[in-house]
């Protein structure tokens, strides 16, 4: 299976990131939004990484599933605060 890089677009990310600004005319640069986005893609391979090995390990199915996801959250926000 080939492993296709994916991107957030900068729009989305400037969205993510207005919903958590207290002044609605806040606005956020062309290189922060770059530098989030490449971390949120960080956060979201390492991730879906992590799910699928929990998932292969448990094989219980050759499907990710939220259980997957639910079981490595805790220990995936750790490691990234």
């Amino acid at each position: 299976m080939e492993h296709e890089k994916l991107t957030l677009r900068l729009d989305t990310v400037e969205r993510l990131l207005q919903q958590n600004f207290t002044d609605s005319k806040s606005k956020v640069n062309a290189d922060a939004q770059k530098l989030v986005s490449y971390l949120l893609n960080i956060f979201i391979s390492e991730a879906a990484g992590r799910a699928a090995q929990l998932a292969q390990l448990e094989s219980t199915s050759n499907k990710v599933e939220v259980e997957h996801f639910e079981k490595i959250l805790a220990q995936l926000l750790l490691d990234f605060s």
